[in-house]
């Protein structure tokens, strides 16, 4: 017992000598962390008096004490905290990756087999005649195009719902002129060529083989597992696949942020193409928009729901996904 004390005291008074910093959270000095997330970083030292003075790329935060709870940015950044104490000061360093959204979005992107469905339904009249259509094989975003990623080609974000945190959220306020900047620009950058779906493409990536009001069946009461709409949003967007995927792994093809197609709206399908592109001429009021949002009720969120939008229309429920052909389709 006694020779376990002399040891403590040992080796206090060695740390009483020496002062420095004895953990640290993380324990590594390289870090990844996903875009938009927090983490906290802290120190503990010895003695306990001591001074902090915590930076981010060199730029003083005001930060007083051990701990500095850090949102994830895009790129490499560098965290220290210097620690002052009655015998000199330590210093901590962490250097912090963030994926590249761009990336993220590229990996994200999911393959939907050619095929033949019957688009459209007979609950509304701009959804009629239901029709077969028969689609050649395509690539789509699992997600929504959240605001990182535009911010990251655009250069900028117009989201109402933006702010730290919102990072992955999906981009919304764009009209259907931005989304398509969007996707030249994204072509552009990857050397894919990028493009909004057609709404034959999106109602078949929706429907993933399905006939019915919804990806996952009629019954309206198991939509909030699948959507953030009316019912379970609070009236605000939320981070994209944070509900459950249709049956091809496609997340808030129901609510979250109405979608952007490259069609132009008419008032039913009599005289639509059926080979899957997208109706021209422009002789419509506007360019169809699919999906619902997290401000609509269920009845928009079905599978067949195709309202008009005018092409200037950024409102703060309307966002966009990306398709592209496969390699050598």
């Amino acid at each position: 017992m006694k020779r376990s004390l002399s040891i403590v005291i040992m080796l206090s008074v060695i740390a009483i000598l020496c002062g420095c910093i004895v953990s640290k959270t993380p324990n590594t000095n390289d870090v990844n962390i996903p875009l938009g997330e927090q983490m906290t970083f802290s120190v503990d030292v010895f003695p306990s008096n001591v001074t902090y003075a915590w930076t981010l790329d060199g730029l003083p935060l005001s930060i007083t004490g051990n701990s500095y709870v850090y949102t994830a940015q895009i790129g490499e950044h560098i965290l220290t905290v210097k620690a002052t104490h009655i015998l000199g000061t330590d210093t901590q360093t962490w250097n912090i990756q963030t994926e590249d959204p761009i990336l993220v979005l590229l990996n994200s992107l999911v393959t939907i087999p050619g095929g033949t469905f019957m688009m459209g339904s007979t609950e509304d009249s701009a959804e009629m005649p239901v029709h077969a259509v028969t689609l050649q094989g395509f690539e789509i975003g699992a997600y929504e195009v959240t605001q990182a990623q535009y911010e990251a080609i655009m250069g900028s974000n117009p989201s109402c719902d933006h702010g730290p945190g919102n990072e992955n959220n999906p981009v919304e306020t764009v009209s259907w002129y931005e989304a398509r900047e969007f996707c030249t620009a994204l072509s552009a950058q990857t050397g894919h060529t990028f493009t909004l779906p057609s709404e034959a493409q999106w109602e078949y990536a929706c429907r993933a083989g399905s006939t019915t009001r919804y990806s996952f069946g009629d019954d309206e009461g198991q939509l909030g597992k699948y959507a953030w709409y009316w019912e379970n949003s609070n009236g605000t967007t939320h981070h994209v696949g944070t509900k459950l995927p249709n049956s091809w792994g496609l997340y808030d093809m129901h609510g979250n942020v109405w979608e952007w197609c490259l069609d132009s709206y008419h008032g039913s399908y009599v005289g639509a193409p059926t080979d899957g592109s997208a109706w021209e001429p422009e002789t419509g009021s506007g360019r169809v928009i699919r999906g619902g949002s997290s401000y609509n009720t269920s009845w928009s969120c079905r599978s067949a729901r195709r309202p008009p939008f005018v092409y200037e229309d950024g409102s703060c429920d309307r966002g966009f996904r990306v398709v592209t052909v496969p390699a050598g389709g």
